[in-house]
């Protein structure tokens, strides 16, 4: 597997991976400047150079976080977990599916898919049997806590705090513990804009895997739209139950709300092809 070339405990991997890692803390301490060269882009307006750069500044300055301090994951209570969640809704049995989906799609690729909260907790979770042993080391179970406050720079954690999709790529982790893993995560919005969950691919590829990125925001998008389409199923079929029980002509209910739904759902779906 890829990520035993740098050792599975990162503590004692070598010279060479704190080097590696070091000069990357050279290279985000230095601000970026338009017109220097900066290839990988995605969207959301910041290259991704400058991404990494403030999230790893915010892990020193406003975090406090020791690159080098083996940090083991808080983990919520079931009880809270449950509760999570149940906040979101449509979205978790929406985004199993999709979750089953790339799982189906990347089999045998050693990765793990995870859905987690706005607030950066795993809440559901499918793996790929090969990559168990390293997924358990991680710490990548449903309760753990994945935000950039509590493990630094990490594709679901900085894709949160960052609301955009992106590729967190070993070395560019910010705690030497995860510098073997590679991370594609997306955000995941409601019909008003707000920040829900992330979803996230992550596994121990040498390579940055852009084409994993491409899915991921696929899927996210897709649970967006089959999720504006829940409000509008709902109300059309509370609205036949009761043209059914009355002895009325059924007239088909409409509102402005259930409008909106639809309009921004085709709009969506316009957006994603």
């Amino acid at each position: 597997m890829a990520g035993n070339a740098l050792g599975t405990n990162v503590g004692g991997a070598g010279t060479s991976v704190g080097v590696h890692h070091h000069a990357n803390a050279t290279k985000y301490a230095e601000p970026w400047r338009p017109g220097s060269q900066c290839p990988r882009r995605t969207r959301g307006g910041l290259p991704i150079d400058e991404v990494i750069r403030r999230s790893w500044s915010r892990c020193l300055t406003t975090y406090a976080l020791d690159p080098y301090q083996s940090k083991r994951p808080n983990t919520v209570e079931h009880a809270d977990l449950q509760a999570r969640r149940q906040r979101i809704g449509a979205v978790l049995p929406i985004a199993r599916i999709e979750m089953e989906g790339l799982s189906k799609l990347m089999l045998h690729s050693e990765y793990s898919i995870m859905l987690t909260d706005r607030d950066g907790v795993i809440l559901s979770y499918v793996g790929d049997a090969g990559f168990a042993a390293t997924a358990r080391r991680c710490g990548f179970r449903e309760g753990v806590v994945w935000s950039e406050q509590e493990l630094g720079t990490n594709g679901m954690g900085t894709c949160l705090t960052m609301r955009r999709p992106i590729v967190i790529h070993r070395a560019e982790h910010f705690l030497a513990q995860n510098i073997q893993l590679t991370c594609s995560a997306a955000p995941i919005f409601d019909m008003r804009g707000q920040l829900l969950a992330a979803l996230d691919i992550s596994g121990a590829s040498a390579n940055a895997q852009t084409h994993t990125l491409a899915l991921v925001d696929m899927a996210a998008q897709n649970v967006e739209n089959r999720a504006l389409l829940v409000p509008a199923r709902t109300t059309t079929c509370c609205a036949s139950t009761a043209a059914r029980n009355s002895s009325a002509p059924r007239v088909r209910a409409w509102s402005p709300s259930t409008s909106r739904a639809r309009s921004r759902a085709r709009t969506a779906v316009r957006w994603s092809c």
